[in-house]
């Protein structure tokens, strides 16, 4: 069990050009069955509401994880499956290949989207997401990561 406890925070957000907006907010945990437990938990709490959800957060896991299979919708947790939720990152970019041993030549520079450094200032795997299911009436246009300042 994880000894630490978790929360989504939930806020709704009315805007004159989309209507209302959920936005969710989460840092899961680093045990990969609490997050598993988690990510289900929030999904059922999700899909309750009608119009544009975003699910963002440290989510403590990288993109072939259980979890994160689940949330975009690729894979089953326990015979539960979520509903058009998308992967903002995926929907417009490759998914970054992570800093492991041999994955990049030694000039070679990161792939773009990595968003966890260890104590170093490179960036090496792809542990935070912006999830969300929109109306077909809400066009996205693109997905950018910001920025990125090295320790």
């Amino acid at each position: 069990r994880d000894a630490h406890q978790r929360i989504l925070l939930h806020a709704e957000i009315d805007t004159p050009q989309v209507g209302m907006v959920h936005v969710f907010v989460t840092h899961l945990s680093l045990s990969e069955a609490a997050r598993n437990r988690s990510a289900v938990a929030i999904w059922r709490y999700m899909k309750q509401f009608d119009g544009l959800l975003v699910l963002a957060g440290d989510l403590n896991a990288e993109p072939h994880s259980p979890a994160m299979q689940y949330l975009a919708g690729l894979a089953d947790i326990d015979g539960s499956t979520t509903e058009l939720l998308k992967d903002a990152w995926t929907v417009f970019h490759e998914e970054p290949r992570p800093a492991a041993p041999d994955v990049y030549d030694e000039l070679e520079g990161h792939d773009h989207g990595l968003t966890f450094s260890t104590l170093e200032d490179d960036l090496v795997k792809r542990i935070d997401y912006l999830f969300y299911r929109a109306p077909s009436s809400i066009e996205h246009t693109s997905t950018l990561l910001v920025a990125f300042t090295p320790r």
